[in-house]
């Protein structure tokens, strides 16, 4: 279940999943499933959700850092990106996210 989503030029962007588990399986199913995707259902300020396109989309799954870090990274150089939403995927911690955060209106999903 993705967490929040930025939002830029009437598009999605940015989406955000904070998962406890980043073994290869749990990171590639996010990857995935946001791949896929082309609309997602987004709850914003002063209105109810509403169907917003994916557009170049890059997914951040923040994590605590845990020893896959060596494995995501090698399946992230290795990814295969499905002409789909997804444009780049990053395993992160929270401290390295924070960083990331600076053009995009944030909503929760």
């Amino acid at each position: 279940m993705l967490n929040i989503v930025g939002i830029k030029k009437g598009a999605i962007q940015l989406i955000v999943e904070i998962e406890e588990d980043d073994t290869p399986k749990t990171v590639l199913g996010d990857v995935a499933v946001v791949d896929m995707a082309n609309l997602c259902l987004a709850r914003m300020v002063g209105l109810d959700r509403k169907m917003v396109p994916l557009t170049g989309v890059v997914l951040f799954i923040v994590t605590p850092a845990s020893k896959e870090r060596a494995t995501i990274e090698m399946l992230r150089d290795s990814y295969d990106f499905m002409s789909g939403s997804l444009r780049d995927f990053i395993v992160t911690n929270e401290d390295e996210f924070e960083d990331e955060l600076n053009e995009m209106e944030l909503y929760m999903v």
